[in-house]
């Protein structure tokens, strides 16, 4: 036997089994940090992180909001042509109707963006306050109201289903 013929035993295939497992995880992670990168991220806010920093000061906003004792009612009902009425009643601590210097609604789908808007409401009477709007959508919609009476704020927020 020559010295060639010993040297030429079958070369092992676990180098390029390993090489292939790598290969193959490699290219999943990159196709997941792709996929995380360029999908929605969850968040609602730009701003997350001064939000998380001012957490303390949303406290006491609610604070200062829950000590008003104002209330709020909501209601949203057809007005025809695939419109909505909606209809907000402003209570004082004791029950008594509340007369606010700006009350503004803002609606938001909850379950798709790009069809959020705003509308400020018209006084209609001793706490009563309303607007005709016209909802793009059916299904659930998040009503964020907002009432302003002097330097008191309060606001809250609804969950209605539309259905024209």
């Amino acid at each position: 036997m020559t010295g060639r013929e010993q040297s030429a035993k079958p070369r092992s295939k676990i180098p390029w089994i390993f090489f292939g497992f790598f290969l193959t995880v490699f290219a999943a992670n990159g196709a997941m940090i792709a996929f995380a990168i360029t999908t929605w991220t969850g968040l609602e806010t730009r701003s997350a992180y001064k939000d998380g920093l001012a957490y303390n000061d949303r406290l006491d906003e609610r604070a200062a909001q829950a000590a008003l004792g104002w209330q709020t009612a909501l209601a949203l009902e057809p007005a025809g042509s695939g419109a909505a009425q909606l209809t907000v009643r402003l209570l004082g601590p004791s029950g008594e109707a509340l007369h606010a210097d700006e009350v503004r609604a803002r609606f938001k789908r909850p379950t798709m963006e790009g069809h959020d808007f705003e509308v400020a409401l018209e006084n209609n009477g001793p706490g009563l306050y309303g607007s005709q709007v016209s909802l793009p959508l059916p299904g659930q919609w998040d009503v964020m109201l907002r009432v302003v009476k002097g330097d008191d704020q309060h606001s809250s927020k609804r969950r209605v289903t539309w259905q024209p």
